[in-house]
């Protein structure tokens, strides 16, 4: 229960509230993905680029071409850390964004103001568990982008790519993705929209972002099916409490994080990304806060959760 990927660990702290289960450095040690990478760029038809994240940074392009990519990013830090793709305003310098970042400066301090990231273009990327390499395909219109950590709270500094030239008028579907998930707006909130069967293993998923707010895509791993309810009371917890014996719910200890997710990305971007589902039960959610709501509930309150039991 120490951090999660995407906006939610920061923002939910920033906002007071208690940090969620589901902590990807708790998650037991995965096997790294085998060479050959499980999708390839001329299986795909896409360009590709490799990025390496270490706790002193990113090993990156400093400058592409417009277009769609494949993004290989091979995770070298010493924890959970991902390597995505958002474009700061155009006045704000790598140092000012990087500031807009910093924890507050003391307790009494207000918290951070993260709502330009809901304004920003955020064109999402790859990561998850360290001694693995991740993978997506994302679309890089022209400008200049930054890559961060998909957490305001990630320590690794900061990086720009400036992107050049012209989107090709036309892009392809991609074949390969086995499953399609929507982010959706609803008369009570948000729910995702899933097309084609999530199996044991990796898989190519279509995430495709319908809402006017940022969302990412997190799998959380139970080793008994849960509901809403039951999910939610785990979420509300506090840290080192335990469920009531006779709750049906599991150990906290037992609520794990899969090992890869779907980074964040803004209203309107479609992202693909390789995600390992383990067999196990699953509850898919997003934990972006909410941005109208004053308490910062997360999406998931509002609608944006499934269970899917994973053979």
């Amino acid at each position: 229960m120490k951090r999660l990927p995407g906006f939610v660990a920061a923002l939910l702290l920033a906002l007071g509230l208690a940090v969620p289960i589901a902590a990807q450095d708790a998650t037991p040690a995965a096997t790294p993905v085998a060479a050959p990478p499980f999708v390839t760029a001329p299986g795909l038809g896409v360009s590709e680029f490799d990025i390496v994240i270490t706790d002193d940074g990113y090993d990156a392009p400093s400058s592409l071409p417009a277009g769609r990519f494949l993004v290989n990013v091979t995770n070298n830090a010493s924890g959970p850390a991902a390597a995505a793709f958002l474009m700061p305003p155009a006045e704000w310098t790598l140092e000012q964004v990087q500031e807009a970042f910093a924890p507050p400066a003391s307790e009494d301090a207000p918290p951070p103001d993260f709502s330009w990231l809901y304004r920003a273009p955020v064109a999402g990327g790859a990561g998850g568990l360290p001694g693995m390499t991740h993978q997506a395909v994302i679309v890089l219109s022209p400008g200049r982008w930054v890559i961060w950590g998909d957490d305001p709270g990630s320590t690794i500094p900061l990086a720009e790519v400036m992107v050049t030239g012209a989107l090709p008028p036309t892009m392809s579907e991609i074949a390969a993705a086995t499953v399609t998930i929507t982010a959706v707006s609803n008369a009570t909130g948000y729910d995702f929209s899933i097309e084609g069967d999530i199996v044991a293993g990796q898989q190519l998923i279509k995430f495709v972002n319908k809402t006017d707010q940022p969302h990412f895509v997190s799998s959380v791993i139970s080793p008994v099916a849960l509901d809403d309810e039951q999910f939610m009371t785990l979420f509300m917890m506090e840290e080192g409490a335990t469920p009531e014996p006779d709750s049906g719910l599991p150990a906290i200890e037992e609520i794990v994080e899969n090992p890869s997710y779907i980074t964040t990305v803004s209203a309107g971007v479609t992202i693909w990304s390789v995600m390992d589902f383990p067999a196990a039960f699953h509850t898919v959610a997003c934990f972006v806060p909410e941005l109208t709501s004053p308490e910062g509930l997360p999406h998931a309150v509002f609608g944006m959760i499934e269970h899917i039991e994973v053979a």
